[in-house]
């Protein structure tokens, strides 16, 4: 594994760590415009796969659709996601999984 990878890791570990305790306040608040906080939802992962644990797949998505898709789930059941921005697919999960490095891989971790 190269030094690059563990540092990824590393980081995505401390990440994980740190909003696994944190609540907000604003918790139930929604976007009239939108229906969902979007974005702001998530803590995104770049260059980042999680492989497994998919609960479905969509295709010809944006990242920001993605993120909107797994809003639409229980948070029990969309914790996750991870967007392709080559192929522009989105997977939803219900976990991390196996967490990688992908060129083209960007992954949420919902936070709220």
């Amino acid at each position: 594994m190269s030094i690059k990878n563990i540092l990824k890791n590393v980081l995505f570990s401390s990440v994980l760590a740190a909003t696994a305790s944190t609540s907000f306040a604003s918790d139930n608040v929604a976007n009239a415009d939108q229906g969902t906080l979007g974005l702001e939802n998530y803590v995104l992962m770049y260059d980042t796969d999680f492989n497994g644990s998919t609960v479905t797949r969509y295709d010809n998505q944006s990242l920001m659709s993605c993120a909107d898709k797994c809003d639409t789930y229980p948070s029990n059941v969309c914790s996750h996601f991870t967007y392709n921005k080559s192929n522009q697919k989105c997977y939803l999960k219900n976990s991390s999984g196996n967490t990688g490095y992908h060129e083209d891989g960007i992954s949420g971790i919902r936070i709220r």
